[in-house]
């Protein structure tokens, strides 16, 4: 929330002391005291009894994206974790948990190239090995739907966490759904 702001600030504040000193401040205006300036440093020293609280409000989503990220830490046995969400993928990561490269996001799903072929979703699981699959955001809802209608059990709920609901992904029944026997 304060990335955003701080390049307006780093850009503007020094324009508006150069017009300050520049354009505003004329011969009748250097007996005042309180310039331009010193109005917009008030501003923004005020500002932050605004966004402090506004930032520690935003900081319940990151502990709950954390704790969500531990749940799935301790369902996870190997294999691939398909999750959309950056912040629950960051603590997999940074907590040694999971290999970046055991992380795929649902639009890589046959949805989003416009398969429509049921069982291309259970190849697509099979194929790279996921284990765990997380519905999160709109990016799960055509899995979730193709795997509700065409192949229920193949996603097993395991927990419900404040951020997303883990699955636990059935390979057994994958391929054997696909033919593949018990691999």
């Amino acid at each position: 929330m304060l990335r955003m702001a701080t390049p307006v600030a780093a850009l503007g504040y020094p324009i508006l002391v150069h017009l300050s000193n520049t354009v505003f401040v004329k011969a009748s205006m250097e007996h005042v005291r309180l310039r331009p300036e010193h109005v917009l440093l008030t501003l923004s020293i005020l500002s932050f009894l605004y966004l402090a609280p506004a930032y520690q409000g935003m900081q319940a989503h990151s502990a709950d994206a954390f704790t969500s990220g531990d749940v799935v830490a301790a369902e996870y046995r190997g294999g691939v974790i398909v999750c959309d969400h950056p912040t629950i993928n960051y603590r997999l990561v940074a907590t040694g948990a999971v290999e970046a490269s055991d992380l795929l996001g649902n639009h890589y799903s046959p949805a989003y190239y416009g398969v429509t072929e049921p069982s291309e979703y259970l190849e697509w699981l099979r194929s790279r090995g996921v284990t765990l699959w997380l519905r999160y955001d709109y990016r799960s809802d055509p899995v979730w739907a193709v795997m509700e209608a065409s192949y229920p059990g193949v996603l097993d709920l395991v927990a419900d966490t404040p951020c997303a609901e883990v699955y636990a992904v059935d390979q057994a029944t994958i391929s054997r759904l696909l033919g593949h026997g018990n691999t």
